[in-house]
């Protein structure tokens, strides 16, 4: 399952690239995001596992996002501060990789994990 969002992604990275060169990034960036967001709330509603890995699947086709913001960062910024600004990008990724999950499990039953929270609309 985790396998199919990167398989769609590898063929759709070169169309999202040619495609944000055309219409430019902003665009690409908002409409990947968008999908994105499709493809998850699609994956939380799936009933079956095939509607799930079609989610997923299309949410890796969705994901032209990372070519179109690296692309623009390239473009954007001095020669000399690339390297920097790449590091920060990457390192800005990683936390967030790091830190959604856990703030997602945190959240998942709120009153559970945080006592104040028990007996208010958050215990489910």
């Amino acid at each position: 399952m985790a396998s199919a969002f990167f398989l769609a992604q590898l063929p759709s990275g070169v169309f999202w690239g040619w495609l944000s060169d055309r219409v430019g990034r902003r665009p690409i960036v908002a409409i990947s995001l968008c999908g994105q967001a499709f493809s998850l709330v699609a994956i939380g509603l799936s009933t079956t596992a095939e509607a799930c890995l079609a989610a997923r699947m299309l949410g890796g086709f969705l994901c032209g996002a990372e070519p179109a913001i690296v692309a623009s960062l390239r473009e954007s910024t001095p020669k000399q501060h690339r390297t920097q600004a790449f590091t920060y990008s990457q390192t800005g990724f990683s936390g967030g990789v790091l830190l959604g999950p856990t703030l997602g499990g945190l959240l998942a039953k709120p009153a559970d994990n945080i006592p104040a929270l028990r007996g208010t609309v958050f215990e489910a």
